[in-house]
């Protein structure tokens, strides 16, 4: 078998970057705009961007179009956070309670590893470059302490996955394909990192030399310093790991890592369960048909922000060269300025035959002069795919929340690319998550689950609990943004039409900010019931199932359980948690009837007990709706109302005296 030199994996980091030299150069030139450096120019001799020399005389102004409508674009393609279903692979309950285990492994792992900052880090990458990358490895040393040691390097942890977007300049692969994650055998990413933190990091004798820094321009490293969020004047080392799938050429894979022209760990065996893909998933924004990189509308922007910056600034010099209103004079009556006041009406003596001081108005450009920055702004918007609608200003005679709606989603085409694409990488990262959890994951773990309006819960799993159902969709509807202006209208339309019954379906449907709290304010039953749906949903023992009490308002309750029975979560239930949420149910109806016994009880007694208010959370009755008194019982006086309830618990005061 032949062996992974640190001359192969140079060789083969050169070529894979003379491969996409030209993506690199549109990616810092995208992202150097969008940092605001924008009076720049490639060098083609030197192969680098460089900022064109300052001139004191003239203004060079920056108006960052680019920054602003990228950040709308990003802001609405990262609204909704990612929700997984991993659907069961069969039917039996064995697969359907291993696929709901998965589902909470990840949205543990989501929250843990901080996904959703990981996802703007590919979303930024793939919007500046036109391609960004996920990928994910295995740390033993990651995780929770297993058996503490003496020192950390004797602590012995339960290991994890590190999951890391990379935008373009951070990883290269296999030239020649156009899916690298299934048809490459290798790729590299690259890291740049402090001499001395790599020193102690790899137990080097001494510091690596700072080869990413040295002998580059100054405007090279202040991108490298805002790229890598180094501080100024750093020095940063280039740090090379090399990933190899097992192939014929090497039967076990390979990873290392390599400082300079040397390994610094491994070459070691290839960690992953999958051996048929690299551990690498690539996002592009626009497909590019023969390579595996893509393309961005950043590209086409820039030249007409070159053009908008120059217009502005050409605006700019004849605001400062002819703005100001200027006073002439005769020279015979220079001496008459220093007499001038601000008296209104006043008198100005000019010698006979002196011109009179008159100003000078300052000239006028032409109006296409100064309309032609707007023009250069709507064009930009164009390529973007930002418009008014996209920064919250509806058009002239568009009120309703529909007609908003419909101009927002013709706006939002780089949107759903974005969306998308992001759903896809993200299913694709999250199989390559439980892939290996399945595979190294042998002691019980617990995932903590947090769900809203539902107590947090734990689930203790390991990796043979998962069953092999790795297969993760990430949903685009889920995660797409929706107008709120659309939500509501939605919400009210079917409120006047009698779809909507309950404010609960209300909340759901017009998607209200804070809605699970307000439901919990305004019908707290209801949000009881969804509590217990949940609790039912994962408890197989009758004896843990939650009980109703005598407080419930049981109508609600039996009809949120009953909507629940309705799903299809229900019918992925085994046959004892159907059981289970089945006598729940009888419960509520047992209790029910009780309640309705004693109300009967009490009227019959008197009628005027059916008012009172009861701790078990039985309806009462306003006294207009009260039946007639039973003989020889007390009656409500003639014409008396609801005024007429002013004692303890709604009773009249008289009768309350008669009962106490």
């Amino acid at each position: 078998m032949p062996r992974l030199s640190p001359l192969v994996v140079r060789e083969r980091y050169d070529a894979g970057i003379k491969a996409i030299r030209d993506e690199l150069n549109d990616y810092w030139m995208n992202h150097s705009f969008f940092e605001g450096h924008q009076w720049l120019w490639f060098n083609p001799i030197a192969s680098r961007v460089e900022e064109l020399p300052d001139d004191p005389e003239r203004i060079q102004a920056v108006v960052n179009r680019m920054r602003a409508d990228t950040r709308i674009i990003l802001s609405k393609a990262l609204q909704r956070d990612l929700t997984f279903e991993v659907p069961p692979s069969q039917p039996d309950s064995a697969n359907i309670r291993a696929a709901k285990i998965s589902e909470s492994v990840l949205d543990s792992v989501k929250h843990t590893h901080n996904w959703e900052s990981l996802r703007s880090r590919f979303a930024h990458g793939m919007w500046k470059g036109g391609y960004s990358a996920l990928c994910i490895e295995w740390d033993p040393n990651a995780g929770r302490v297993v058996a503490p040691g003496e020192n950390p390097d004797m602590t012995i942890k339960e290991g994890d996955t590190v999951e890391a977007a990379l935008t373009p300049p951070e990883f290269v692969v296999e030239p020649g394909h156009v899916t690298p994650e299934t048809d490459a055998m290798y790729w590299m990413r690259l890291q740049l990192l402090p001499p001395k933190v790599l020193q102690d990091m790899y137990d080097m004798e001494e510091p690596p030399a700072p080869d990413a820094t040295s002998g580059r321009s100054s405007f090279q490293n202040k991108l490298l310093y805002e790229h890598t969020n180094s501080g100024n004047e750093a020095e940063l080392t280039v740090v090379l790991t090399y990933y190899h799938r097992p192939c014929p050429e090497f039967e076990d894979g390979a990873v290392a890592v390599m400082v300079g022209d040397e390994f610094v760990s491994g070459p070691k065996k290839w960690p992953f369960p999958f051996r048929d893909r690299l551990n690498l998933i690539v996002g592009t924004e626009t497909d590019n048909e023969t390579k595996w990189t893509g393309s961005t509308p950043m590209t086409a922007a820039r030249p007409i922000q070159v053009a908008l910056n120059l217009a502005w600034s050409n605006l700019l010099e004849h605001l400062e060269s002819t703005a100001n209103a200027r006073l002439i004079v005769a020279s015979s009556t220079v001496d008459m300025v220093d007499e001038f006041t601000t008296l209104p009406g006043e008198v100005l003596q000019v010698p006979d035959g002196a011109l009179a001081p008159t100003y000078m108005s300052p000239p006028q450009l032409p109006g296409w002069v100064q309309g032609f920055p707007q023009q250069l702004q709507t064009q930009l918007d164009d390529i973007l795919g930002v418009h008014d609608i996209s920064r919250g200003r509806a058009p002239a005679n568009i009120e309703s929340g529909y007609g908003l709606s419909i101009l927002a989603e013709q706006d939002s085409t780089p949107i759903g690319r974005l969306v998308q694409e992001t759903a896809r990488s993200f299913g694709a990262l999250s199989e390559l998550v439980l892939q290996t959890y399945a595979e190294k994951v042998k002691e019980p773990r617990e995932a903590s689950v947090r769900t809203p309006d539902m107590p947090t819960v734990a689930y203790r799993w390991s990796g043979k609990d998962l069953k092999n159902q790795t297969r993760v969709i990430v949903p685009a509807d889920a995660i797409m943004p929706r107008s709120k202006a659309e939500q509501m209208e939605l919400a009210n339309n079917m409120l006047q039409v009698g779809f909507v019954q309950s404010p609960e379906q209300w909340l759901q449907i017009a998607e209200v900010p804070g809605a699970k709290g307000l439901l919990r304010a305004i019908n707290p039953d209801a949000s009881k019931a969804r509590r217990e749906n949940h609790d039912l949903s994962i408890i197989e023992d009758r004896n843990k199932i939650p009980v109703p009490a005598d407080f419930d308002d049981h109508s609600v309750h039996i009809m949120a359980h009953n909507t629940f029975r309705k799903s299809a979560e229900y019918e992925q239930l085994t046959q004892e948690q159907r059981d289970n949420v089945d006598v729940h149910i009888q419960g509520h109806e047992t209790m029910a009837a009780e309640q309705a016994g004693k109300s009967r009880a009490g009227a019959a007694i008197d009628p005027l007990l059916a008012t009172t208010p009861t701790g078990d959370g039985r309806p009462t009755l306003p006294p207009e709706a009260l039946p007639a008194a039973p003989a020889g019982g007390p009656a409500l006086p003639a014409g008396a109302g609801a005024d007429a309830v002013s004692g303890l618990g709604g009773l009249p005061s008289e009768l309350l005296e008669g009962l106490l």
